[in-house]
């Protein structure tokens, strides 16, 4: 079921789980989302959200931090609270990014390939 549907029904009691619903969205995309999520929950659902967005994150009514890494080195709780609660955690790295101490670390990737057009049909 889409998150659309979903608002657009009345369900309640259900457990929606978004698995990182930002990746793609424009910026300005954002806000919507999380006020659709909230308005999930306001009406008896449970939304459980996975996701490294600071803003959505920021919208969150409790925060669970796994860690204290990724992958083999992570998925120990380390933190529950709320999101100002956590921003607070010097120690945590979502911490220090919703303190605004850090930034998303944002890797380039290495080229390996190119697209090559050759010879475009005109649209004329």
């Amino acid at each position: 079921m889409s998150l659309t549907a979903a608002l657009g029904t009345s369900l309640t009691g259900a457990l929606f789980v978004l698995d990182e619903p930002t990746v793609g969205l424009h910026p300005g995309d954002v806000p919507p989302l999380t006020e659709a999520i909230a308005e999930l929950a306001e009406r008896g659902n449970i939304a459980l959200v996975i996701e490294h967005d600071p803003l959505v994150i920021r919208s969150a009514h409790r925060v669970l931090e796994l860690g204290p890494g990724a992958g083999k080195q992570g998925g120990r709780l380390v933190f529950d609270g709320t999101p100002e609660a956590l921003a607070k955690k010097q120690d945590l790295p979502t911490g220090r990014l919703l303190a605004g101490v850090d930034e998303v670390p944002r890797t380039p990737r290495t080229r390996t390939g190119a697209l090559v057009i050759r010879g475009p049909a005109s649209t004329t």
